[in-house]
C-alpha cells in the first residue's frame, strides 16, 4: 500500500443490486483517486483485508457521489478527481479519454470506441484496455459492449456489468 493512501469505502450492494457489496476508492494525500475496486466482501470485512486509512464516514463527499450515481445522478461521479498511477501507453490514454466521454445511460461498441480513440480497427485492443482499466466506474468501461450484441465481459463479471447498465437505463 502506498504511504498516505486513504481508502474510501462505499456499501454499494443495496444501491446497485450488483453482487459486489463494496466499492473502494484509493486516494492519495490530495484526495485524487488513483485506483478503484469492487469487492464481494462487506465493507467491514474489506477494511480488515487492506492496509491504509479506511474512511467509512458515510458523509464523505466521495461516498455521497457514488451513492448519488447509484440513485441515478448522471454527473455525480464527475466531482471526484482521478489520475491512475499506472503507466499508460498513448493508446490506453486515448481509449480511457474516449471511454470517459461515453454518456451515462449509453453504450458504445469496442469498435466504436476504437474509432473514437483514433485507432480504428483496434477493437480487440480496446477490450484489453477495458480489462486493465485502473478506475472502473469512474472511467466507465462497463458502457463498452460488443457490436454483435450482449454485454460482453467485465473485470468484475457479467452480472456486475449488467447491473450497472440496468442502473443507468442502458439495458
Amino acid at each position: 500500500m502506498v504511504h498516505g493512501t486513504t481508502i474510501v469505502i462505499v456499501d454499494t450492494h443495496a444501491h446497485t443490486g450488483a453482487s459486489y457489496a463494496t466499492f473502494a476508492l484509493y486516494c492519495d494525500q490530495q484526495g485524487v483517486v488513483y485506483k478503484t475496486a469492487f469487492a464481494h466482501m462487506q465493507p467491514a470485512d474489506y477494511i480488515m483485508h487492506i492496509a491504509g486509512d479506511a474512511v467509512v464516514d458515510q458523509q464523505h463527499p466521495y461516498v455521497a457521489a457514488v451513492r448519488a450515481y447509484c440513485a441515478g445522478d448522471r454527473t455525480a461521479l464527475d466531482v471526484i478527481p482521478r489520475q491512475p498511477r499506472t503507466a499508460m501507453t498513448p493508446f490506453q490514454r486515448a481509449v480511457y479519454q474516449a471511454m470517459s466521454r461515453i454518456p451515462y445511460g449509453q453504450v458504445r461498441s469496442y469498435k466504436e470506441l476504437a474509432a473514437a480513440a483514433g485507432y480504428p480497427g483496434a477493437a480487440r485492443a480496446v477490450g484489453t484496455a477495458c480489462k486493465n482499466n485502473p478506475l472502473p466506474l469512474l472511467v466507465p468501461c462497463h458502457r463498452v459492449v460488443p457490436a454483435t450484441g450482449g454485454t460482453g465481459n467485465y473485470l468484475y463479471g457479467t452480472a456486475a456489468k449488467e447491473a450497472l447498465l440496468r442502473l443507468e437505463g442502458a439495458l
